[in-house]
């Protein structure tokens, strides 16, 4: 068996440690700096498991930590480590400006060694530190403009992406969703650059029956008109379905959408059943979020949007109150 030199236990001490984890740190941190800029570069990210494929060309400073997923020595790896964090969760909170964190970080620490093997007190310079990145911080917010319309959005834009078809566009489509909305970029089959928009709300998952998908080629099915019930209900029991199936039918409707935090393979059965089909069109699908908190949020918005009052668990609603 052959074990590595890093998974053999052993005591380090000064300067040895410092030194092999300003060595990871400086690793990782000249691989990202090339994206810093003032021009757009890229860095070839190969895969140690797969070399018959093509490296992967990435341009971000998060993504790129986190495809390093471990150097060859330990003190190596623990400084890497460390600063791969740090820029993975400045890429999750914020989305920009890891390439920057990244450099920063680097400078930092390298100064902040001299200073102490001169002789320096480290617990001062980590409050000296604190107090300046407070300062800065204030700095920084003083500075902040807020940008409205598509003009600013286009020349935002521009300094990312150095291209004036594509900031034009981006400045479009920002101008039309807003804060909040949900962007999806995908391939095209034209050379040219287009968007589309669309009003309503949007999430990731799918129906949870296959047999209710209209359209097996696509893996779509399309409803118009249809009567909607909003909850984070567990449904376990067919016969909770019979009111709101009757009620949906007195009110002249042909479609039904159901959104569910959990639904019985029996209740789905007397869904998909033919008598049911031949009178209903009807779709099933989880409440959108991970969490009680996101799902109670996503049935808040589509309540503003559907005019409609959603059932909560926590309200004590079922489907025959």
């Amino acid at each position: 068996m052959l074990v590595k030199n890093w998974q053999t236990p052993k005591v380090i001490f000064q300067p040895e440690l410092n030194q092999g984890i300003q060595k990871g740190i400086n690793q990782l941190a000249n691989a990202i700096r090339p994206t810093l800029g003032p021009f757009p570069r890229l860095v070839a990210i190969e895969s140690s498991l797969r070399r018959d494929k093509f490296p992967e060309l990435l341009d971000c400073g998060g993504l790129i930590a986190r495809r390093m997923v471990q150097l060859t020595g330990r003190d190596e790896d623990t400084g890497a480590m460390l600063l791969r964090h740090m820029l993975w969760e400045l890429y999750e909170k914020v989305g920009d400006g890891t390439a920057t964190a990244a450099v920063i970080f680097q400078s930092i620490y390298n100064q902040s060694l001299k200073f102490i093997a001169a002789g320096g007190d480290a617990m001062l310079l980590r409050t000296l530190l604190e107090q300046g990145a407070k300062l800065i911080v204030d700095q920084l917010e003083d500075m902040k403009v807020f940008i409205h319309g598509k003009g600013q959005l286009t020349c935002l834009a521009r300094t990312l992406c150095f291209d004036s078809e594509l900031a034009n566009i981006l400045g479009e489509i920002f101008d039309s969703l807003g804060e909040y909305g949900y962007l999806d970029i995908r391939a095209g089959t034209r050379p040219e650059l287009e968007w589309q928009s669309y009003r309503g709300f949007y999430w990731e998952g799918g129906l949870l029956s296959r047999s209710m998908i209209a359209n097996p080629q696509q893996g779509s099915t399309r409803i118009k008109d249809a009567a909607i019930l909003l909850s984070d209900l567990e449904i376990e029991e067919p016969g909770e379905l019979i009111s709101l199936l009757e009620l949906v039918k007195d009110g002249g409707f042909r479609s039904l959408m159901i959104l569910a935090r959990k639904i019985s393979e029996r209740a789905l059965y007397l869904l998909n059943s033919q008598p049911v089909r031949e009178k209903l069109q009807i779709l099933v699908v989880k409440t959108p979020g991970m969490t009680i908190d996101e799902q109670w949020a996503a049935l808040q918005d589509l309540s503003i949007l559907t005019g409609g009052r959603p059932l909560l668990q926590a309200a004590g609603d079922t489907l025959n109150s």
